[in-house]
C-alpha cells in the first residue's frame, strides 16, 4: 500500500514538473542542438497517420538508443515464436533510429512519445500491445502509469544496478521499479537489490548483448579494413562533436606513429560527417570514406 501510494504522490509530483521543464527543454533545446530539433521533427512525422497505423495487437519494445543492442536478441525471438505479432520497437535519442529501420524483424520503429497523458494514450491505442518490454533502465513513469492503466504486462529486461549517490534518485528509482510486473536483471547482485527494496517479480537471466555478439560472431560480415600485425592501428570510436578537434590534433601530432586510423563517431549524421572531413582536410589528413570503400586501404 505505501509503495503504491508513493508513486501516485511522485506521478502527481511529475506531472506538475513535467511541462514545466519540457518548456525549458524547448526554450533552450531547440535553437541550439541539431539532435533535438530532429528528435521533435521525427515524433512529428512518425507519430501521426499514415505513417502510423492502428494495430490490432503488438509487442512493444522500448530502447533509450544504443540499447537497442539488448533488445535484439528478444526481437529475434519474439518473431520466431509469434510471426504473425507485429514488433514495434520505440526509441528516445533519434541516434540509433537508422539501424532500428534497417533491421527486417522490427515492424515499426518510433520515437517514444513525450512523457504527457495524451500521447502515450494515443500511442497505446495505436499499437495495442500484449506487453512492453524496457531494455537495461529508460523507464518513464506517464509510460507506466498508462500501462498500468490499460493492464499491459510491464517487463524491464537486462536490468543493471548502480547506485546513486543521490537519496532522492535511489528512491525514485525504486518507486518506478515497482510499478513493473517483472525485471529481468543480468546478475546476481542487481538481482539481490531488487529484491531487498521491490516486491516485483524478479529473475536472474543474464546480459542479453552476450547473445547479440554470439549471433555476430555466428554471421560476421567482412570488413573492407585489414588489420595485420605489422600495420599499427588507432582506433577512435564512439566519439562525440565536442572530441573531434581535440582527436584530430592528436592525430597529426602523432602522425608518424600510426599506419592506419579508423575513426567512429558516435552519431555518423550527414552534417556530423562533413564537419568531420572538413577538420580533417583542415588539418592535412588525408582519409577516406568507409561506405566508399571497395577494397581495404593499403
Amino acid at each position: 500500500m505505501f509503495r503504491g501510494t508513493s508513486f501516485k504522490m511522485i506521478t502527481k509530483i511529475y506531472r506538475s514538473l513535467f511541462p514545466i521543464l519540457f518548456l525549458v527543454f524547448l526554450l533552450f533545446g531547440i535553437p541550439f542542438s541539431n539532435k533535438i530539433r530532429e528528435g521533435f521533427r521525427i515524433r512529428r512525422l512518425r507519430l501521426r497517420a499514415p505513417f502510423l497505423k492502428k494495430l490490432d495487437r503488438s509487442f512493444w519494445i522500448h530502447a533509450a538508443s544504443g540499447e537497442y543492442e539488448y533488445a535484439r536478441p528478444l526481437v529475434q525471438e519474439l518473431k520466431k515464436r509469434h510471426p504473425e505479432i507485429p514488433i514495434v520497437v520505440t526509441f528516445f535519442s533519434p541516434t540509433y533510429m537508422k539501424t532500428i529501420d534497417s533491421d527486417p524483424l522490427v515492424d515499426y520503429a518510433l520515437p517514444l512519445p513525450f512523457d504527457f497523458p495524451g500521447s502515450v494514450q494515443s500511442l497505446i491505442r495505436k499499437i495495442r500491445p500484449h506487453a512492453l518490454f524496457i531494455a537495461r533502465t529508460d523507464l518513464w513513469p506517464e509510460v507506466l502509469t498508462q500501462c498500468r492503466r490499460f493492464s499491459i504486462p510491464r517487463v524491464l529486461f537486462s536490468y543493471h544496478h548502480s547506485r546513486s549517490k543521490s537519496w532522492w534518485a535511489n528512491f525514485f528509482r525504486k518507486q518506478l521499479l515497482s510499478e513493473l510486473s517483472h525485471i529481468d536483471c543480468v546478475s546476481e547482485d542487481s538481482l539481490s537489490w531488487v529484491k531487498s527494496c521491490v516486491s516485483t517479480p524478479a529473475t536472474a537471466f543474464g546480459d542479453t548483448r552476450y547473445d547479440r555478439v554470439q549471433e555476430r560472431k555466428s554471421h560476421p560480415k567482412p570488413l573492407k579494413v585489414t588489420f595485420s600485425k605489422g600495420k599499427r592501428t588507432i582506433t577512435l570510436g564512439s566519439t562525440w562533436g565536442e572530441d573531434d578537434k581535440i582527436m584530430a590534433k592528436a592525430l597529426k601530432i602523432s602522425q608518424e606513429s600510426w599506419d592506419l586510423a579508423v575513426w567512429a563517431p558516435h552519431e555518423p549524421t550527414e552534417a556530423h560527417l562533413n564537419e568531420l572531413k572538413a577538420l580533417l582536410h583542415k588539418k592535412g589528413l588525408s582519409f577516406e570514406m568507409y561506405s566508399e570503400l571497395s577494397s581495404p586501404p593499403q
